[in-house]
């Protein structure tokens, strides 16, 4: 894994605080005209289809944390952080 994003993880509030105005720039691009019909968007869409449709989230990702123990531990940090960022933007 790259060890910046295991450090994110670990940190999530001092990445997000080091962050914020990059985050702040990705989230007002993401939500953009431009990028809204880009074919950036297209193609990530598809690929989320993807691998919705081959149930990657579903079968593949608790198949990767039987098998690796680290990625596991990353997962679990990973939701942590997730739900963390979910409560401090809503706000």
């Amino acid at each position: 894994m790259n060890n910046a994003k295991v450090k994110a993880v670990e940190d999530f509030e001092g990445w997000l605080l080091e962050n914020e105005e990059a985050i702040e720039e990705y989230e007002n691009f993401k939500n953009s005209e431009d990028y809204l019909k880009s074919t950036m968007k297209e193609v990530q869409e598809k690929l989320k289809g993807y691998m919705i449709d081959n149930k990657y989230y579903e079968d593949g990702i608790p198949l990767i944390r039987k098998f690796s123990k680290s990625y596991d531990e990353y997962y679990c940090k990973l939701l942590e952080a997730n739900d963390s960022y979910i409560e401090l933007h809503d706000k």
